[in-house]
């Protein structure tokens, strides 16, 4: 299965090193065969398909069919001698699937009867030079020269370990002008470089996900989304919903997103309760509201219902970045330092501290934040107050506008016609 299809990807996912290389390596497979389907270019064939997935082990395997839309959205390989954390491992075994791909194969386009008829020189085929994109923090420079000659090589990157010898390099890190220019030094070996928020590869249910803004009103709940990770090892969500609600004055909502680990889901879900009873016990007094949301499949709509978010500075703030929604972020991990400074230094997302060690001043800090980035406060500041709140969100999406993924798409394709 996929032997002959002309664009792979190298991905995996597990308890050591968690989901995100698959979901984000999905978002542009699911761009890329979109493109297709828009251009009339399906690749056909006995058990073929375009894209094909390759990865190290069942585990890897089974979460991303997890992650599928429907059944075998994908066709998804076990490279049978791969390691996750050892890649030269697979490479005689990936190096023969690439070569002793099949020959022939064929693009079909459909027809106004229903048929699909053979498209005469297409753009796609198995004599075209296949694009091999990995994602994976174990790529060595060895493993990338030893597949260079046999395949069109492109590498979504985080650490910038070494100056990768690859066609395209791929690092969706928020830069300013400065570190722009610092990472274009870095990768000098490859042709071609997407770099910035711009190529944030977020989940298709982000594109074109702006909400629409909102207007000065003084009788209106402002709704504020929290946001700790999955596993909230710090207790973040629990400790400062219970400060915004001591400190903040009544008039809001708190949207609490619980990650399927998160240590305080019974002392949160009591604190829905109590809050919630005793809004509606004095409903004139417009008393907070407390509402948690576990297994959220639609992100961008429970973003879109919010007005405000505190978030860890995660691949979360590029998600909000795409909606629109103004927010501040904090630290709950080493990784999570460079981004949270770069949002906050590109003037789009403030970064409140590292939570590991500054929780009292964070939980003020947010509160103070809360209220004074509320826009349904109508008083004197009002008109300036909403200005602030426009701006802010229009910076966000100048950041990241969710369309990441539709461009790392056409930049492949562009890879395939260019090697064709």
């Amino acid at each position: 299965m996929g032997a002959d299809s002309v664009i792979y990807i190298r991905a995996d996912g597990n308890t050591e090193i968690a989901t995100g290389h698959l979901v984000r390596c999905l978002s542009i497979a699911r761009a890329l065969k979109k493109e297709l389907q828009d251009t009339g270019m399906i690749v056909t064939g006995s058990g073929s398909s375009p894209i094909t997935f390759l990865v190290s082990d069942q585990e890897s395997k089974a979460l991303l069919n997890g992650f599928f839309d429907c059944r075998e959205e994908f066709p998804v390989r076990i490279l049978e001698t791969a390691r996750y954390d050892d890649l030269e491992a697979e490479l005689p075994e990936l190096t023969s699937l690439i070569i002793n791909r099949c020959q022939t194969s064929h693009c079909y386009t459909p027809a106004s009867d229903g048929a699909s008829y053979p498209v005469s020189n297409a753009p796609f085929s198995s004599l075209n030079k296949p694009v091999l994109l990995v994602d994976s923090y174990f790529v060595t420079e060895n493993y990338f020269l030893s597949l260079k000659t046999h395949a069109t090589l492109v590498y979504l990157d985080d650490l910038r370990s070494f100056d990768y010898p690859v066609d395209l390099v791929i690092n969706y890190d928020i830069l300013t002008p400065e570190a722009y220019r610092e990472y274009e030094h870095s990768y000098t070996f490859a042709r071609k470089r997407l770099l910035g928020g711009a190529y944030a590869p977020l989940r298709p249910q982000f594109q074109s996900a702006s909400r629409a803004l909102p207007s000065v009103s003084d009788n209106k709940i402002c709704h504020v989304l929290i946001a700790s990770g999955g596993s909230d090892p710090y207790h973040t969500t629990l400790h400062l919903t219970q400060y915004l609600l001591a400190e903040c004055p009544p008039g809001y909502c708190f949207h609490l997103l619980l990650g399927s680990m998160n240590p305080d889901r019974q002392a949160l879900c009591e604190l829905a309760d109590r809050q919630n009873l005793c809004a509606c016990a004095s409903p004139s007094a417009k008393a907070s509201t407390v509402i948690l949301h576990q297994s959220v499949s639609d992100m961008a709509s429970l973003m879109q219902s919010c007005d405000l978010a505190l978030s860890a500075a995660g691949t979360t703030l590029y998600e909000l970045c795409a909606v629109g929604v103004p927010t501040a972020s904090f630290i709950i991990a080493d990784n999570q330092i460079a981004s949270a400074n770069a949002f906050a230094q590109n003037d789009a997302i403030p970064c409140l501290g590292d939570i590991r060690t500054n929780e009292e001043s964070i939980k003020k800090e947010a509160a103070h934040w809360v209220t004074s980035m509320n826009p349904y406060v109508k008083n004197q500041a009002a008109s300036a107050r909403l200005l602030r709140y426009q701006n802010v969100s229009k910076r966000m999406q100048q950041l990241v506008d969710g369309n990441g993924a539709i461009r790392i798409a056409d930049a492949l394709l562009a890879l395939l016609k260019s090697h064709s």
